[in-house]
């Protein structure tokens, strides 16, 4: 899963309204201290242990602006990892290792990417064939009665599904989340555009991606990629399915209620894994960045070819105005980077992640994290942004220096407090139902305009709900992402209307009393 970023054009894939991120939020940057590190010499590209402290420095001050409990981040080569740090404490309170397993959210993308062009290489799919010749019977949302929707279009994100479809086949957890039929039914109940056009940006694109590769090789699709992928790439304790996920022991990632990271997120959805539920350790996605430098080779053997990596990288449907484009399962390019990026970010509920290879520099950055929020999603991914430009040779983007975000805090807190001054109101009406005023109201109108103040405070929570509700597509995926921020908002939405209901029967008798 994947939101957007206020520095690029963003199409972003978690299924939350994508403009709360660009109006309430503002990118965070800013050094301070500590922190030391040293990392070995690599010819083309020298680290200096100034430079390496300062990027540390940059990765421990994001780590606590955003008070993230768990981070890990590496600079990669092609001969390996060169450089990588681990802070903080996982859900379960251990401490956070290289060893320690996260979910990588969208960066899964790349790597589902990999393993549909690992069959498009064997000539078992062509990438400009019908996804209907590989599922027949299924019908996508960008399907017409003479064309149908390509391979290559789901890659590029310009299928035609709309993006409000991650909410409607995303995050499933539970037993029935290995099955791909339902969801693929419930996306041909969608209306979408004609496949082709622009860039859109849905989970559901790598969804039926997920299913083509079940199709296609007659296993699960977990399966497959850690065979053709995973393990020939030197990751082969990645976490592909629900088993894996338990077998590494992979801890709750962390959610804010009420301003506090709280371990709570530890749902898996293993069809999920072809989009955004795929995770393994710091070495893990150190080995996929360097595969991206290695020309297709790993220690484990051959993956893709040069050409194939080089079609994947290169950005062929633009994404918005700012110069940025999207590949295979690739973005490529980065406003106002200095050198190249290719990359790929994402989010899962608890999890975020990022992943940038800079060829022209021959590294790549790998930052994983514990804590996610949608509406601090610019700020929990600015530490990937600063140091990818910081590897690149160029200064992080310049951004808001304070330690806090006002922003999620005031709208927990103006929905709470109106939550709250509503429950005092039903309270006390309740009780003026029970015994008779000491002072008679003169009119039904001026009962009706006393109740005038509690009706506006009750619109808060209750047009709270509705925009959370209608931007995450219903109550189950707001409270996959939002918790706090949902059960305030239904809360508040509920004693809203009671409020207004008690308040105005006491009004109505007092006046006539």
């Amino acid at each position: 899963m994947e939101t957007p970023l206020p520095t690029h054009p963003a199409p972003g894939s978690v299924p939350a309204p994508r403009r709360v991120a660009t109006v309430l939020l503002v990118l965070l940057l800013a050094f301070t201290s500590t922190g030391a590190a040293w990392g070995r010499h690599i010819e083309r590209h020298t680290h200096s242990k100034a430079d390496l402290h300062r990027l540390d420095e940059y990765a421990r001050q994001r780590m606590a602006a955003t008070g993230t409990p768990g981070l890990a981040y590496a600079v990669v080569a092609p001969e390996g990892i060169v450089h990588e740090r681990a802070w903080g404490h996982d859900g379960n309170g251990s401490p956070v290792t290289r060893d320690t397993p996260f979910l990588w959210g969208s960066v899964a993308k790349p790597v589902t990417a990999a393993a549909v062009l690992t069959l498009v290489e064997d000539g078992r799919v062509e990438l400009d064939a019908p996804v209907r010749r590989y599922l027949p019977g299924h019908r996508l949302p960008g399907d017409t009665e003479t064309t149908g929707t390509t391979v290559r279009q789901l890659l590029t994100q310009t299928s035609g599904i709309p993006g409000s479809a991650t909410t409607r086949v995303g995050d499933v957890y539970g037993p029935e989340s290995a099955d791909f039929a339902p969801r693929l039914g419930a996306l041909s109940e969608i209306s979408g555009s004609e496949a082709g056009g622009e860039h859109v940006y849905t989970s559901a694109n790598f969804l039926v991606l997920g299913a083509l590769v079940e199709a296609i090789t007659g296993r699960s699709f977990g399966d497959y990629l850690h065979g053709a992928v995973l393990e020939p790439a030197g990751m082969a304790g990645a976490i592909h399915d629900a088993a894996s996920a338990r077998q590494r022991g992979l801890p709750p990632g962390h959610q804010r209620l009420w301003g506090r990271p709280t371990a709570v997120a530890s749902g898996f959805d293993t069809a999920g894994v072809s989009y955004g539920y795929l995770g393994g350790d710091l070495t893990d996605l150190s080995a996929f960045a360097r595969l991206q430098l290695t020309r297709g080779g790993a220690e484990g053997g051959r993956v893709l070819t040069a050409e194939s990596l080089q079609r994947a990288h290169k950005g062929s449907a633009p994404v918005g105005t700012g110069g940025q484009s999207y590949g295979l399962g690739w973005r490529d390019g980065f406003p106002g980077a200095g050198t190249r990026m290719v990359w790929h970010g994402g989010a899962t509920p608890g999890y975020a992640t990022m992943l940038f290879v800079l060829p022209e520099v021959e590294r790549a950055v790998v930052v994983q994290q514990n804590l996610y929020n949608p509406l601090q999603d610019a700020r929990i991914q600015q530490v990937g942004i600063g140091l990818a430009h910081m590897v690149g040779g160029d200064d992080p983007p310049g951004g808001d220096t304070r330690p806090a975000d006002t922003a999620y805090g005031a709208l927990i807190a103006i929905v709470s407090a109106a939550t709250a001054a509503l429950v005092a109101g039903v309270l006390g009406s309740t009780a003026r139902l029970h015994r008779p005023y000491r002072r008679k109201v003169r009119s039904r109108r001026s009962a009706a305009a006393t109740t005038a103040p509690w009706t506006l405070i009750a619109a808060v929570p209750l047009a709270a709900s509705g925009y959370l509700l209608s931007g995450f597509g219903g109550i189950r995926q707001a409270m996959n992402w939002l918790p706090d921020a949902t059960a305030a908002a239904l809360g508040g939405g509920a004693v809203a209307l009671a409020a207004v209901g008690i308040v105005r029967a006491a009004r109505s008798r007092a006046a006539t009393t």
